[in-house]
């Protein structure tokens, strides 16, 4: 019985001392908290990066929501303060390929439904006090089910077979 105990302890510690690192580094990524206001530019390098979790393909000028599985979600994940009050979100779409449905909702409350064209659009929509209150952080949710690879929307021109949306430009909270 000893010699189990003992050889458990040490298994115990031996996966402390593999995952520490790992949680040190996702701890030291932890993105710092938004400020109400701040413009998030959406392009490789931009502020926006920190904030993408899943579905997000960064390029130069721009990012693209990218359908990774039959969900076709991407997902910002924003650490912010809980506000009592109604919040407005403008966010700047370059466009997409043809025209795509854009569904977007906040901490899992739909937010509103918007069709998005190959050309650059603003979408302002209020966030409701009450999906607000849920909690911090702010998740938004962006739905595009119309997504489609450039492969498919060129008709072969293009060998990119990403399953893209929309592509998004900048984001503010105020």
């Amino acid at each position: 019985m000893h010699i189990k105990l003992r050889t458990f302890i040490q298994f115990l510690l031996i996966g402390i001392m593999l995952t520490a690192p790992y949680a040190q580094e996702k701890a030291a990524k932890a993105p710092a908290p938004y400020t109400w206001g701040t413009e998030l530019l959406f392009k490789r390098g931009g502020n926006a990066v920190a904030y993408a979790d899943a579905g997000w393909r960064f390029e130069k000028g721009m990012a693209w929501t990218v359908a990774r599985d039959e969900s076709n979600k991407s997902v910002l994940t924003l650490p912010v303060q809980k506000v009592a009050r109604d919040v407005k979100l403008t966010l700047k779409v370059g466009g997409a390929y043809g025209s795509q449905r854009l569904l977007l909702s906040a901490n899992g409350d739909h937010i509103g439904k918007w069709w998005v064209f190959s050309r650059s659009q603003i979408i302002t929509v209020t966030l409701p006090a009450k999906a607000l209150m849920k909690g911090t952080p702010l998740r938004l949710t962006f739905h595009t089910p119309d997504a489609k690879s450039p492969e498919e929307a060129t008709g072969g021109a293009s060998n990119d077979s990403d399953q893209l949306g929309v592509s998004v430009l900048s984001l503010k909270l105020e």
